[in-house]
């Protein structure tokens, strides 16, 4: 039988896109193309940077 692993981590309250979009200081559309369709530079990865420091726990 396999070992069941648990990883702990935030979920998102609804809203999230909205105020990573503020602390980003970019538009909404820009936060779910970051998270959702992978999007290329630099405010895209500042997003994906403030949502791991956010909401994922090591």
């Amino acid at each position: 039988m396999a070992a069941n692993i648990l990883k702990k981590y935030n979920l998102p309250k609804h809203g999230f896109i909205k105020e990573l979009a503020a602390l980003a200081g970019c538009d909404r559309n820009t936060v779910r193309r970051a998270l959702y369709d992978n999007a290329k530079g630099p405010k895209s990865d500042k997003v994906r940077f403030l949502y791991q420091q956010k909401y994922e726990m090591s």
